[in-house]
């Protein structure tokens, strides 16, 4: 908090009301989260908060707003979702100018070419009479044996 020059109410206020705070601050803050008997140690804490360092007074302070992690996990995704929109949209934008590009492209012959329905049927033939064959081979295995 000391590098941003931020103060604890100030922090608070911004979760209360769900100002922006800087995305890295919020990492930050987030990876600060307290365990489950960390958090219930603050909660039954009932002396004075000056016997507390600050970062325990920060995170009594946390610990005692409602909801404070989910708020600062809130606040994170729509720092984050500007930027991971426009990544978005200049991802589309590439995807579009290359499919352009591909439509006007003059193609060979061999280049993409669906296969004709007389050799997809003659595949298929020939896919079956393996198998039958196959089928056949293990009958006459199973009865040498």
């Amino acid at each position: 908090m000391r590098a941003l020059n931020v103060t604890m109410e100030e922090v608070c206020d911004a979760l209360y009301e769900g100002n922006e705070l800087p995305a890295e601050f919020l990492q930050t803050l987030l990876k600060m989260a307290p365990t489950t008997d960390e958090q219930l140690k603050l909660r039954l804490f009932t002396g004075e908060l000056s016997q507390l360092g600050p970062a325990d007074q920060f995170l009594k302070a946390m610990v005692d707003m409602p909801f404070a992690f989910k708020r600062m996990e809130a606040l994170l995704f729509m720092s984050t979702l500007k930027e991971e929109l426009n990544s978005t949209i200049e991802s589309f934008a590439v995807l579009e100018s290359t499919d352009a590009q591909s439509q006007h492209a003059p193609r060979s012959d061999t280049e993409c070419e669906l296969p004709r329905e007389d050799s997809a049927g003659y595949s298929l033939t020939a896919k079956h009479a393996l198998l039958d064959g196959e089928e056949n081979l293990k009958k006459v295995d199973s009865f040498s044996r």
